[in-house]
């Protein structure tokens, strides 16, 4: 629920971290991150290209963006 209202509320793109595996990429797709960094998941899998794959495939079923979208400019600082 705190995902949600954090990237419902949020003016650039949020990124989930921490805890990301298959079993739950899709839920975090669901909930509004524009991405999640996987690192463990894939760190210690027997194959960490079938994993990263893996997760990605869940976190597109959801409906995550394919790539991540770009934060809004900010005006040049002079």
């Amino acid at each position: 629920a705190a995902l949600r209202q954090v990237a419902a509320a949020a003016r650039v793109p949020v990124v989930a971290i921490g805890g990301i595996g298959v079993e739950n990429a899709a839920a975090i797709a669901a909930a509004g991150a524009a991405a999640a960094a996987a690192i463990a998941a894939v760190d210690e899998a027997p194959n960490p290209t079938a994993a990263a794959r893996a997760i990605a495939a869940a976190f597109m079923r959801a409906g995550a963006p394919a790539t991540v979208p770009k934060a809004p400019s900010r005006p040049a600082r002079t």
